[in-house]
């Protein structure tokens, strides 16, 4: 019998502790069955996931690429767009190669920011032709380039089958003739013949040919005017130099010189300086940069052709927001941006 008792005793135990265990299932909602009490109703946002209206949008990325940043007048326009862009609320990024004259790099700056997807590509090129594929590259990636100040060849591009978002820049064949309307001026009391020349920036730059193509057209205003020379010197304050010392040497009745940018002038206002010249030349200059105008107010130069770059900085930045907003804008427009000429009067 104690046996039994004792094995009944077990059983009733182990029943026990089995009920001991088990862990009972949670009620279901009062308020919804079971498979729906987790989720909000259709109409309320999930209370962990914020509304749309307060996430903020991520600023608009633009790539700026200047021909160098070595020359005041790019140093400008890269002002110009960065106080722009800060306003606007649009991130943007200038950079430019060493010299005017490495379109390598200039193309190689242009490919990584294809690669790292900027929403828009500004450039001003330091060749119209070798940056062609390159914009096309942008193009076909669906980056709008907005190009500024020297123009890439619209029927290149058009070849090519693309387009830029617009061309932002000055009338240069209009600077280019102010300053040979001056320079017309300046000797219209000549007895004989005035022997000026033309000091150009890179050969086949557009912006050189129509500053040069400008002067050529402003000077015909004074009949006594004969052009002797005519050479590039590529943008540079040391080439300036040089060419403007070989042609001094080489017309010794030399009257005039009209240099493309105010940095070939700085170069060869040393020239007429170490040729006994500063009386006998008359020199001007094209960009109005702080130098420049420095020269003019000097007496070193007889005046120079502003053309604002930082106008053309904030109008690109202004074109690039109205871009990234998705609004319409006219492909291929031209935006221009003044000229005058800068003198003592007004320096």
């Amino acid at each position: 019998m104690k046996k039994v008792l004792a094995l009944v005793l077990t059983l009733v135990l182990v029943v026990f502790a089995l009920s001991a265990c088990a862990v009972p299932a949670p009620a279901p909602s009062a308020s919804a069955p079971a498979s729906q009490s987790a989720a909000p109703a259709p109409s309320e946002p999930a209370p962990s996931e914020p509304a749309k209206s307060e996430q903020p949008a991520a600023a608009a990325k633009v790539a700026f690429f200047v021909k160098t940043l070595n020359n005041p007048f790019f140093v400008t326009m890269q002002e110009g767009a960065e106080t722009k862009a800060k306003e606007l609320g649009i991130e943007v990024f200038v950079d430019g190669p060493p010299a005017e004259t490495e379109v390598e790099k200039q193309v190689a700056m242009i490919e990584n920011a294809i690669v790292q997807k900027y929403s828009v590509i500004v450039l001003a090129p330091c060749a119209k032709e070798p940056l062609v594929p390159v914009v096309k590259k942008a193009f076909d990636a669906g980056i709008p380039v907005i190009n500024v100040d020297d123009f890439i060849d619209e029927t290149l591009l058009k070849n090519a089958g693309a387009e830029v978002a617009a061309f932002i820049g000055s009338d240069n064949v209009a600077g280019g003739k102010l300053a040979g309307e001056k320079m017309a001026e300046i000797f219209k009391d000549a007895t004989g013949e005035v022997q000026v020349a033309v000091i150009e920036g890179m050969a086949g730059v557009p912006n050189s040919e129509k500053r040069r193509d400008g002067f050529l057209e402003g000077i015909k205003a004074n009949a006594k005017i004969k052009v002797v020379a005519q050479q590039p010197a590529d943008w540079d304050v040391q080439k300036g130099y040089d060419v403007a010392a070989n042609i001094i040497q080489a017309n010794k009745d030399l009257k005039g010189i009209f240099c493309c940018n105010d940095q070939m002038a700085l170069g060869a206002i040393k020239a007429i300086e170490a040729a006994g010249k500063s009386k006998d030349i008359t020199l001007i200059g094209y960009d109005a940069t702080d130098e420049g105008r420095a020269a003019v107010k000097a007496g070193t130069m007889v005046g120079t052709v502003a053309q604002y770059p930082d106008d053309m900085g904030v109008k690109a930045m202004e074109l690039a927001a109205k871009i990234t907003k998705g609004e319409k804008y006219t492909a291929n427009e031209f935006i221009g941006t003044k000229v005058e000429l800068i003198t003592k009067e007004n320096a």
